[in-house]
């Protein structure tokens, strides 16, 4: 009965992984009523959402402050062309860099005769093409935000188009790629939503002029607003039929919070990731059905995170987690703040070292395909579980992702809707000697780039012993690899 059983698991995968959508829900009720203290469940027949190949992206800011978290590495003052941060940034490709966050709103446009208002903050053409050779030299595709309170007042709530499409009319002409534009950050509390919509009808037609061709024509992203499905109410009736993506950010600690580093490892604290999540998924699908879902600007803490714990190992946990649960809800985007900049960079701004989380981007990137299966853990809300096909494999290969938050290991994990042995399986295993640890060890050995920015090999372990059982280290984030 076991080897008929693996055959069937073996069919399964490959009609899920290239393939129909299909449904387990009497499994997944069977799964509930036999499941043990250490057990989960993945169901192979229900391939449960898609996500896409520029899933796991990054951020680049305006910000320099404070300097002892930003250093000088702003979009104006960084250095775009340094080869080490080219070649770490080439490992994330095709993933999008989205560029704003704060003071994008103060940024003008210095083209086709415009001037700016603020020299500062002045966007000119040496600077844009210095952005457009890093896109072209790293792979990865820009989302420039666009200044979205120039002109208004109190009594003129509308934007002032002028100076921005004597911008993109530039970039238009130039050839330039953008993968898409956002207009304004965070402005929730300053521009109400419906007078919002409008304007991004306004950029929609501007976008449209200059891009007559749908085929090469930049995505319209926004409102790029905190979780407010209020706003989202106001907005997306009039704004949802211009726009491409929905997009949010997502902060659910604060930086100078002395409970951040208990909080990242608490099952608790997570779900609020997951609610917020959930919750503007299903306002997006009633009110803007055609639209992706993204969340465009991340990190576990807001106010530049926090050192020792959102460029830690510890942090991790909520960056695997969010990855996860955003894929189990169908997000097709989602960049972290930032690629470097802050307490919660990939890289570390000082000499371009990745932290933990580059590591665990890098792998996500690598390894999980867009095709998402359904995953559940049962009981122990310290284990979770994600499960995609394999994006290395054209075979019909699975990858898990399991987390365990546990501060002891579980000896044997068993997951239900699998074969019982996972056997042979290869594993990926992240832990640390300490939660605190700036340096992320793979399978035991520490995980360090090359002075050029080359990444150490990602070898797995292979198990082929069937007696072996799937043991979850303390505090580990483990990739495990099933073949087809």
């Amino acid at each position: 009965q076991r080897s008929r059983g693996w055959v069937l698991v073996v069919m399964v995968v490959m009609v899920s992984c290239g393939g129909p959508h299909l449904f387990g829900e009497k499994a997944e009720a069977a799964a509930r009523e036999n499941a043990q203290a250490y057990s989960g469940f993945v169901d192979l027949t229900r391939l449960n959402a898609t996500t896409s190949w520029h899933f796991v992206g990054v951020t680049l800011d305006y910000n320099n402050i404070p300097p002892d978290a930003w250093g000088n590495v702003g979009i104006f003052n960084l250095s775009l062309s340094n080869p080490k941060f080219i070649k770490l940034a080439s490992h994330l490709a095709p993933s999008v860099v989205r560029i704003g966050g704060t003071y994008e709103d103060r940024v003008t446009y210095e083209f086709n005769g415009a001037q700016c208002d603020w020299v500062p903050w002045c966007m000119n053409s040496t600077r844009w093409a210095q952005i457009q050779k890093f896109s072209k030299e790293s792979g990865l595709r820009i989302v420039y935000g666009l200044n979205g309170m120039r002109g208004r007042s109190q009594f003129v709530p509308a934007w002032n188009a002028e100076n921005a499409e004597a911008f993109l009319k530039y970039t238009a002409e130039q050839g330039y790629n953008v993968f898409g534009f956002e207009l304004g950050n965070e402005l929730e509390y300053v521009v109400p939503g419906q007078v919002m919509a409008w304007d991004y009808q306004r950029l929609r037609a501007i976008i449209n002029k200059y891009w007559p061709n749908p085929d090469t024509r930049p995505f319209l992203i926004g409102p790029d607003e905190n979780p407010d499905t209020d706003y989202l109410e106001a907005f997306l009736p009039v704004a949802g039929p211009a726009i491409d993506a929905i997009t949010w950010h997502l902060y659910p600690g604060y930086g100078l919070d002395p409970l951040l580093p208990l909080q990242v490892t608490d099952p608790a604290w997570l779900l609020a990731t997951f609610n917020q999540s959930l919750q503007i998924n299903v306002t997006a699908a009633a009110l803007a059905p055609n639209a992706q879902v993204w969340v465009g600007e991340s990190a576990a803490a807001w106010h530049n995170g926090q050192d020792g714990v959102t460029n830690a190992f510890m942090g991790s946990f909520w960056y695997a987690y969010t990855l996860g649960t955003l894929s189990q809800f169908g997000y097709k985007a989602h960049c972290r703040q930032a690629l470097i900049g802050g307490w919660y960079g990939l890289l570390n701004w000082t000499n371009y070292e990745p932290t933990p989380d580059y590591f665990l981007a890098v792998m996500w990137h690598r390894l999980m395909s867009p095709k998402v299966f359904y995953a559940q853990t049962y009981q122990d809300s310290y284990v979770k579980i994600f499960a995609h096909c394999d994006a290395t494999s054209s075979s019909g290969g699975v990858i898990l992702v399991l987390l365990n938050l546990h501060n002891y290991t579980v000896p044997s994990y068993t997951i239900q809707g699998l074969p019982l042995n996972l056997s042979p399986r290869q594993e990926w295993v992240l832990s640390v000697p300490n939660l605190d640890s700036r340096v992320m060890y793979l399978n035991g050995k520490p995980l360090v780039v090359s002075d050029t920015g080359d990444l150490p090999p990602l070898i797995p372990r292979t198990v082929i012993d069937p007696t072996t059982p799937l043991s979850l280290g303390q505090y580990t984030i483990s990739f495990i690899g099933l073949p087809q």
